[in-house]
């Protein structure tokens, strides 16, 4: 019997351009800032190794960059699921135009439904990095407790 796919999926709207986020989203150097020590050319098909810089994620990500949309998004995959950032430009905000950052994780763990507050954590550190802040990773927990432990019920969680 094989596992459900779960799906978990999270999503902040950001008051800067889409351009800013972008960098966020694709530079080694600030996804280190907020999301993992990352290494990766930003083209389709290149492979990519996300070292965890946290403790709630387990091994290591070692996959593919299986898709990439100038600054709408990107997708990377490995053999236990996946790990889409999409990027949407809003209308609105201090300088004309804001930006919405989701992020959706499938694979087949049984945990993964139990993981959108980790995930809403993580879209706290890039609010934290794009403002000046990034990740001080030794403090993490201590940082970031107050925003695991609060409750979203609007970030859906799906089997399918």
């Amino acid at each position: 019997m094989t596992a459900m796919t779960q799906t978990c999926s999270v999503q902040r709207d950001f008051d800067l351009p889409v351009e800013i986020v972008w960098d966020a989203l694709t530079d080694p150097v600030l996804l280190e800032g907020w999301l993992a020590d990352a290494r990766f050319d930003p083209v389709a098909g290149a492979p990519v190794d996300l070292h965890w810089l946290d403790d709630h994620h387990g091994d290591d990500f070692d996959g593919t960059l299986v898709e990439l949309r100038d600054r709408a998004g990107l997708t990377v995959a490995d053999d236990r699921g996946a790990l889409a950032l999409s990027l949407e430009r809003l209308p609105g905000g201090a300088r004309g135009t804001s930006a919405r950052v989701g992020i959706v994780v499938s694979g087949r763990s049984p945990a993964l439904s139990a993981e959108a507050a980790h995930w809403r954590t993580h879209l706290e550190a890039l609010e934290d990095l794009l403002r000046g802040h990034p990740v001080i990773w030794e403090r993490w927990d201590a940082d970031y407790r107050d925003t695991r432990s609060a409750p979203n019920p609007a970030t859906p969680v799906s089997g399918a």
